[in-house]
Order: structure tokens, then sequence, then C-alpha cells
């Protein structure tokens, strides 16, 4: 196919991603080559583009715009809409694994990464918030975390635009940080709001970077 290359193509486990690449979609992390699985063969990057454009308020059109997987996804949504209303041409044979045989859930299967992301990131996260909002003595001085929560929008639109990860996990990304920053006890001088924002903003894309290569943090 022309669009996403040849399915006769060897498959193999083992290949090497570009983690900077835009020819391709993002999407499962629970795999060791994390979000560039697309990149394993032709198969795959159909399944995952198929995935992304499936996925219910994914916003696909918006969060892949300027990527050249961009046409990757207009194909695929071209090509259903022509082929909805179709019969299947198979409707018989044994199935690979009817689903009355299935027994873990879709979630379990997948490793649950926005709570794996949650716990894993504690620990991580501490340092570089304390580096940010280091301690200080002051009357009244306000809270890191309230901060934090006060400019979650701007901050999820940002790292989200940024990062090219899922807003979702974006999400999951900056609760951790406002979660931290009130058990820390963090605060911050108000004459300094603009470069603690800049820090923070860098550090959440950074992170957020970090897990949408690699579907883990490597801190």
């Amino acid at each position: 196919m022309e669009t996403f290359g040849s399915f006769s193509r060897p498959y193999r486990d083992s290949f090497r991603p570009n983690p900077a690449s835009r020819q391709f979609v993002r999407h499962i992390v629970s795999h060791q080559y994390g979000r560039t699985y697309a990149q394993k063969h032709p198969d795959e990057d159909f399944a995952e583009t198929f995935a992304i454009w499936l996925t219910p308020r994914s916003g696909w059109r918006r969060r892949y715009r300027n990527w050249p997987a961009l046409k990757k996804l207009q194909f695929v949504d071209k090509l259903i809409r022509e082929t909805c209303h179709e019969p299947p041409i198979c409707v018989h044979g044994d199935l690979c694994t009817p689903v009355e045989s299935m027994t873990m859930l879709l979630a379990e299967h997948y490793g649950q990464r926005a709570e794996r992301y949650r716990a894993a990131a504690q620990g991580y996260v501490d340092d570089k918030l304390k580096e940010i909002f280091p301690d200080i003595r002051g009357r009244k001085l306000p809270s890191a975390g309230d901060l934090l929560r006060k400019k979650h929008a701007d901050l999820l639109d940002r790292v989200s635009r940024w990062s090219g990860l899922a807003e979702d996990d974006v999400r999951t990304l900056l609760e951790k940080l406002e979660d931290r920053a009130d058990a820390l006890g963090l605060l911050y001088r108000p004459s300094q709001l603009t470069e603690r924002l800049m820090d923070v903003t860098s550090l959440a894309t950074s992170l957020a970077l970090d897990f949408a290569y690699t579907g883990r943090l490597t801190g």
C-alpha cells in the first residue's frame, strides 16, 4: 500500500525507531518501544493509525494537524467512510481468540498506563519540583500547588501541543505535579510567578516527551 508501505516486508520483533519522527502516530505505550510501536511494520502502522482514528474524542485532526502522519489518518477516515456500509467479505471460519475466552480486561492488558505513570512519577518529580520551588520562608506566601491548579488548563494546552502526548495523559501528569507540590508544602514568591510558570511548563513538557516516546519515565 502506497500510504503505509509494503505489508509483505519481513516482520521482526526488533527494530530501530526514530522517537522524533512525525511520520507515524503515537498510541500504544505498554511495549518496550513505547509510542514508537507504529514504526515496527506497515501492519502495525495501519493498526496504530486506525486505533487513533477509532478512539472517541482523540482529536486527531488537531493533534496531528502539522504532522505527515495526518495523511495516514485522513486515508483511514476516507477508507472507512467509503466501506462502512459494505457487507463483510468473510463471515465464517474459526476465530483466533473468541471473546468468550477472554478473561483479561483491556485496561489490565495495557497495564493501566495512567495509574502506573502516577505511581512511577512520585520520587522523580519531587526533586525537580524542589528545584523550581526551593525552600523559602515568609508570611502568607502562596502555595505552588494552588498555582498549578489555577494554571492547569493553560498548562494542559501548552504541554499537549508541544509534546504530542494525549490530553488525558498530560492531565494525569499535571495532577501528579499538583499532588506532590501540596505534599511537599512548596511555596513561591509572587514576584517570581512568571519565572516559576516557565520552569513548570518546561518540566511538564520534558516529562510528557519522555513518556510519549518511551511509555515510561527514565529519570
